[in-house]
């Protein structure tokens, strides 16, 4: 009886061992996704593998690999596939956080990363036209890397606008002014604390 006790946890400790080891070109990534500043964890965050070629690597030829959300533990699981022709990273995504970081993964290797997503803030831009020329004044804001521009074009021109980008840092303000057919650019420095509104005037 002993002795099939032993040849059984025998068999389990084989079975449990070949389950957990990887397949030839197969990657493991386990972990969590988590706040950066506060370090509470993120579930239901979008987690991507992704991959880009080794001869030319950039984030503007990244392809999605594979995703999965993170469970309400903030924690994630994947095996995928590798080429050897590529590298891969990992990424988390959740409205309104923002990721700055790929975190590279080591093909063949179970690999355990911590993925941090960076909290938001808002910034309120005040914009007026304060010396007006005709209604071809034009101007062009945009706060922040990343974000895309506000055109706001007229001669009455007196309006907020609202941008989110990366808390707890300092966020710049890019103004593209066009008056009388002629071009200015200016920009102002701000301190943007997360999960907080900062108001900046643009009276240009």
């Amino acid at each position: 009886m002993k002795q099939f006790i032993h040849f059984m946890l025998m068999l389990f400790f084989l079975f449990a061992c070949n389950k957990d080891r990887l397949k030839k070109n197969e990657t493991a990534v386990t972990g969590t996704v988590v706040d950066k500043l506060t370090f509470l964890k993120i579930p239901g965050a979008m987690v991507s593998v992704v991959k880009t070629p080794k001869h030319n690597p950039s984030i503007y030829n990244m392809i999605i690999v594979t995703q999965q959300t993170t469970d309400s533990n903030a924690a994630f699981d994947i095996k995928f596939k590798h080429e050897d022709a590529y590298r891969y990273y990992i990424v988390a995504q959740k409205t309104p956080y923002f990721y700055e970081f790929f975190s590279y993964l080591t093909p063949n290797q179970k690999n355990e990363v911590t993925v941090y997503l960076s909290p938001p803030a808002y910034i309120k831009v005040n914009a007026k036209n304060i010396n007006p020329f005709d209604a071809n004044d034009k101007i062009e804001i945009a706060a922040g890397f990343g974000v895309n521009a506000t055109v706001l074009t007229g001669q009455n021109i007196d309006t907020g606008i609202f941008f989110s980008n990366i808390g707890n840092r300092t966020n710049t303000i890019a103004c593209k002014l066009t008056r009388n057919a002629v071009d200015s650019i200016f920009s102002y420095n701000l301190y943007t604390p997360a999960y907080d509104t900062v108001s900046i005037n643009v009276h240009y």
